[in-house]
């Protein structure tokens, strides 16, 4: 969902400098990206960013599964 305003904050960042900017916004950006290579454009790294953020949320659901198990053993025990 964000893969596109990242695509866009990159092209902004790596710009060259001063006079020999490209972009002179985000709106220009944009409008200048989709124009000259379409839509598909600000889908492009897509794979990269979700290799290196898949691992990081599928520890974190492992992690709150144990928790939310080791949460209801301790309530069962403290109930007997």
């Amino acid at each position: 969902v964000t893969n596109p305003f990242d695509v866009l904050k990159t092209r902004l960042m790596t710009q060259p400098s001063g006079d020999a900017r490209i972009y002179k916004n985000i709106l220009d950006c944009l409008v200048k990206t989709v124009r000259g290579e379409g839509l598909a454009a600000l889908m492009r790294g897509t794979g990269p960013r979700v290799a290196v953020s898949a691992p990081g949320v599928a520890l974190f659901f492992v992690i709150y599964e144990a928790t939310l198990r080791a949460l209801r053993m301790r309530k069962i025990s403290v109930q007997s």
